[in-house]
């Protein structure tokens, strides 16, 4: 999770989310006062994070976060880049996403100096919102855009490839893709239309959220093994919203927080989930009794 002061390079904190403690902090010249855009690699063996600062909106940065290292940076040839990620299960191919341009990399890394191929796709006539998210085994892409569609990536003979689009699934800018099991994901836009759409089958189920809570800011998955089990929701209202998965009912279990919410986020086989505000505190919840078991502030 990053965090900075005023006037300060960014510092990106790693964090054991067992221990609850910081592994390492990461302070680049090249992260700029501001990170926008934070993606690791598919692989737990796999050190490599992608980062881009808000001082330099065109430039993915490789970080090696254990050996606190920059490796490589690349300078997209598009506009500001509103997504960036490892795509395909692997870190030999990234996808960096603008509004009007999806672009594909792929990296040797077997190649000293390392040797990156820029692969253009896909100038459409729609404009992508920036959300983006891999399937659970990492093999497919999926890319929103802001009249609601899906458009679907994979790789073939090692060269990405359209699969499908999906049209209109929503009837707006696709703001967040979750992905809830190896065939279904959750789509949602900023007015609190929230679908479950299934790739294989093509079908959609709805959820219906109170516009009370506020607009969504942020949807987490919560697993065990491989089946989800629940929806940790943020709003931008401060809410914090639990839902079972195949139940109607909602519990709110946190509102009013005393600074607006970034991000809810989880890891895989648990029952808790993480939330982070933008005065930088983190807190640790457990989904099955509904409170917090565990709080800090970041410097």
């Amino acid at each position: 999770m990053p965090s900075s002061k005023s006037n300060s390079r960014a510092l990106i904190h790693i964090w054991d989310h067992v221990k609850l403690r910081t592994i390492t902090e990461i302070r680049k010249e090249q992260f700029g006062s501001y990170i926008t855009l934070l993606s690791f690699a598919p692989k737990t063996n796999d050190n490599l994070i992608l980062i881009i600062s808000r001082d330099r909106p065109k430039i993915v940065l490789f970080v090696d976060w254990k050996r606190n290292e920059l490796i490589y940076s690349i300078t997209c040839k598009t506009d500001n880049i509103l997504s960036v990620l490892f795509v395909f299960n692997t870190t030999e191919w990234i996808a960096c996403i603008s509004q009007r341009n999806l672009l594909f990399y792929h990296v040797d890394w077997s190649l000293r100096p390392l040797h990156m191929i820029e692969r253009r796709e896909s100038e459409v006539q729609n404009i992508y919102t920036g959300a983006a998210a891999c399937d659970m085994l990492g093999e497919r892409l999926l890319v929103g855009d802001n009249v609601g569609s899906i458009h679907v990536w994979h790789l073939v003979d090692n060269e990405p490839k359209l699969l499908v689009v999906q049209e209109c699934i929503l009837e707006n800018d696709v703001e967040t893709i979750v992905p809830i099991n190896s065939d279904e994901f959750l789509l949602a836009n900023g007015q609190n239309q929230i679908k479950i759409w299934n790739l294989h089958s093509n079908t959609i189920e709805h959820i219906r959220l109170s516009e009370t809570v506020g607009s969504i800011q942020s949807i987490c998955c919560i697993r065990q093994g491989s089946v989800s089990v629940a929806l940790a929701i943020g709003t931008k209202a401060n809410y914090i919203i639990s839902k079972e998965v195949g139940k109607e009912q909602f519990d709110i279990i946190m509102r009013g927080h005393t600074s607006s919410l970034i991000r809810v986020c989880c890891h895989r086989n648990s029952h808790h989930f993480f939330s982070m505000s933008s005065d930088r505190h983190l807190f640790k919840w457990n989904n099955s009794t509904k409170i917090v078991e565990w709080g800090t502030k970041t410097t």
